[in-house]
């Protein structure tokens, strides 16, 4: 399966690791004109995308258990330090969001779409 699911004349790819197979469609409403987007639910395809390609920063799904999405952002950013990643979190409450900011993510959003 490509991840890329559109290719602008921009070389800036924004890599989305989510495990909301539905995410893609607001990323690819809102950024697709401009960035070339990469999207995958794959840990390890996410680790090989970015030491491929200039990846200009990474959005993060928060996992069911929270656990392995913050393990995924502590890696990347040991890895790749210079690389954004931004933490996006279902339910906006202090611990996912501190354990995401102590795993050096760069910001967090929050899915306004996901219930409460």
């Amino acid at each position: 399966m490509d991840p890329f699911s559109s290719t602008p004349s921009s070389t800036t790819i924004i890599l989305v690791v989510d495990p909301d197979d539905t995410i893609d469609k607001s990323f690819r409403n809102v950024l697709s004109s401009q960035y070339q987007l990469a999207f995958t639910q794959n840990e390890f395809l996410s680790r090989r995308i970015i030491t491929i390609f200039p990846v200009a920063v990474v959005f993060v799904g928060q996992t069911p258990d929270s656990h392995r999405s913050i393990s995924l952002i502590r890696t990347l950013k040991s890895d790749h330090p210079s690389i954004p990643v931004i933490y996006r979190v279902k339910k906006p409450t202090a611990d996912p969001i501190l354990s995401a900011f102590r795993a050096r993510a760069r910001d967090t959003i929050t899915d306004r779409t996901a219930p409460v």
